[in-house]
């Protein structure tokens, strides 16, 4: 005890974490997220090997030269520590890969390439790591525009690059690619959202300007959704903090007021141009038809059926990565009307538990929830907007998942985690760092 009238002095706080003396190269940060924007979409397949692309022999590269020069202290590895539980996940993903693998090759064999698409999420587990680590240091605006530019030069890449079949109706044609296209540009709207949490309105709104229109020459119905989705997830940002009241880091919000009135009066003046390319979108969906006819609602209802019942025959392990034609065509009885030939499910979810099995789609999906669970809390949003923005951010990648395989062979979403992940480290030091009251 002590003595009275004594003052009792209060427990000193622990020094909190500083920030990162020395983190990742920054000019390396950007070159690199422009690279992966880019991603494996150029019409030029020619620069990728297996699916790795420029960008992918550039870290590749970064990863060898730091951990030979000095692995203990390669701002990656210690990045990695600090993603515990999330990196874990993807290394049990990749395990339930690997014994998928092994155990349906015994009875099909397996490719180099099977063992490729397996142990790749390993590789864009570094690229999150090495994202949080750059977010944690430097500004994160700046790596979502470097990753944005890479977005348009490959989508303006595949729009000028002429698509042996495209589509030409009202003044529309197909791009190149226009199904992965449509997706990265759905990406790329909701990737702009962040720009207007962080207060760049003038980024965000330029780049918003050119996906929209973009994404007109895709004809995906699943890409337009997710572009739309993302123009809601920017406005309920831009909403939801305070109508973008500017400080000094911030650009004018009168650039969002700017688009914003720029997107009512196009909707206004190309409307029934629109409407016109919608309905012939609709039409070909031929709802009635069968798959063999065209419908693609039959085709990926058929995909679901086909993947559940691969599922439910080999609950464990999957058919393995490389089976899925083989075992999709031996199920077109049971299929009828909806068999369409394929050799995966156009599903990140319906591949990882048809070829994985149940337990590999448990664990990608408790990784899948890791980052928004720490955007809920990091989020400048308050109530009804953080849940409106939430459900926003999820559904992007659900509807990119449910339609794609891109969300496992692409790194946006492996990059989109390094962004909340480093964004959360940066806010907790610097909340640490304030004086204590």
């Amino acid at each position: 005890m002590t003595a009275a009238g004594a003052q009792t002095l209060p427990k000193a706080r622990p020094a909190p974490e500083p920030l990162p003396v020395s983190g990742p190269p920054y000019l390396l940060g950007l070159v690199l997220a422009g690279l992966w924007g880019i991603g494996q979409h150029l019409p030029q397949q020619e620069f990728y090997v297996f699916g790795i692309g420029p960008g992918d022999f550039l870290f590749l590269a970064y990863c060898a030269a730091a951990l030979a020069l000095s692995w203990h202290r390669w701002t990656v590895f210690r990045s990695l520590g600090g993603l515990r539980s999330f990196a874990l996940l993807v290394v049990a993903f990749v395990a339930l890969g690997l014994l998928s693998g092994t155990v349906n090759a015994l009875r099909t064999g397996m490719v180099e390439k099977d063992l490729v698409e397996t142990v790749r999420p390993l590789y864009y587990v570094l690229i999150t790591a090495f994202t949080a680590a750059w977010v944690a240091r430097y500004p994160s605006g700046q790596l979502i525009i470097a990753f944005l530019a890479g977005v348009v030069i490959v989508a303006l890449t595949n729009l000028f690059h002429e698509a042996p079949a495209g589509i030409r109706l009202l003044g529309f044609h197909t791009m190149y690619n226009p199904n992965m296209m449509a997706n990265m540009l759905g990406i790329g709207t909701f990737l702009a959202s962040l720009l207007v949490l962080d207060g760049r309105f003038r980024a965000a709104t330029l780049f918003m300007a050119l996906f929209v229109p973009l994404s007109l020459f895709t004809y995906s119905k699943g890409g337009w959704l997710m572009v739309l989705v993302g123009l809601a997830a920017a406005l309920t940002a831009f909403l939801g903090t305070g109508r973008g009241q500017r400080s000094p880091r911030r650009s004018s919000p009168a650039w969002m007021y700017t688009v914003i009135a720029a997107f009512v009066v196009g909707a206004a003046i190309a409307g029934p141009l629109i409407l016109a390319l919608v309905r012939f979108k609709l039409e070909t969906t031929q709802f009635a038809d069968t798959a063999a006819e065209g419908s693609t609602i039959a085709q990926r209802w058929g995909y679901v059926v086909a993947s559940v019942r691969m599922a439910i025959d080999h609950p464990l392990v999957g058919v393995g990565i490389s089976n899925y034609e083989a075992e999709y065509d031996r199920l077109s009885e049971f299929l009828g009307a909806s068999y369409f030939p394929t050799d995966n499910p156009h599903s990140a979810f319906l591949y990882i538990l048809a070829c994985m099995g149940v337990p590999a789609l448990g664990v990608f999906l408790s990784a899948l929830v890791l980052p928004f669970m720490k955007l809920w809390y990091i989020v400048p949003l308050r109530s009804l907007s953080r849940a409106m923005y939430i459900a926003l951010a999820v559904t992007v990648f659900l509807v990119s998942g449910s339609v794609q395989l891109q969300l496992i062979s692409q790194p946006f979403w492996w990059f989109f985690a390094g962004i909340v992940f480093g964004w959360a480290r940066r806010q907790v030091v610097v909340r640490e760092r304030r004086p204590a009251t």
